[in-house]
């Protein structure tokens, strides 16, 4: 099945997406990377890795310490795809947000009661 250039255009611009944000983030212009998180995001598809680049969003606002954005993108990314927090890379490169995670369950658990 070929790939359509769509495709392309869209998981090349979530990579320089990520790689610019990254960049302001780690000179801390925070605002700026998720003003580009955000602008990636409205123009991406779910098929194409929205959840990472919600995850990194994520972590730009725990930088913030802005939890409730945080926990938002979190969810979100969980929504689209809900195998995420069993994933290798999660484990790996968003450690920092299982912490989020587990305060959130705790919280919507607490409130089904």
């Amino acid at each position: 099945m070929p790939i359509a250039h769509r495709d392309i255009v869209a998981v090349n611009m979530a990579t320089a997406a990520r790689a610019a944000a990254a960049g302001h983030r780690s000179a801390g212009q925070v605002d700026r990377a998720i003003a580009i998180y955000e602008r990636a995001l409205s123009r991406m598809s779910k098929s194409h890795g929205k959840e990472w680049l919600l995850l990194d969003m994520a972590l730009a606002c725990l930088e913030k310490q802005d939890q409730a954005q945080a926990g938002a993108r979190l969810v979100e990314a969980m929504y689209i795809n809900p195998a995420l927090f069993e994933h290798e890379r999660f484990k790996r490169d968003y450690a920092d947000l299982s912490s989020l995670k587990e305060e959130l369950i705790k919280k919507f658990t607490r409130g089904a009661l």
